[in-house]
């Protein structure tokens, strides 16, 4: 997540646009404080295959609980 000031977004708006566009969250801050959020329409694949990747940890935790009900293996 990056930051950048009202101000640089004033000036730089192509910029933050562009690292929206790589899956980046930007937010926008005014006299150090936050005050607004720009995030990327949908998930982007690096975040997409990051939320799987936890899934699957998840899993594995859950399949080792004794009260886990084993369901056939399926992709996620």
């Amino acid at each position: 997540m990056s930051t950048a000031t009202l101000e640089t977004a004033k000036h730089d708006f192509d910029a933050l646009i562009r690292l929206v566009r790589n899956g980046e969250e930007v937010i926008l801050t005014d006299y150090d404080r936050p005050v607004a959020r720009i995030v990327p329409e949908g998930i982007s694949p690096a975040r997409k295959e990051e939320y799987l990747r936890k899934l699957r940890a998840l899993r594995g935790i859950l399949k080792r609980s004794p009260s886990f009900e084993r369901e056939p293996d399926r992709e996620l």
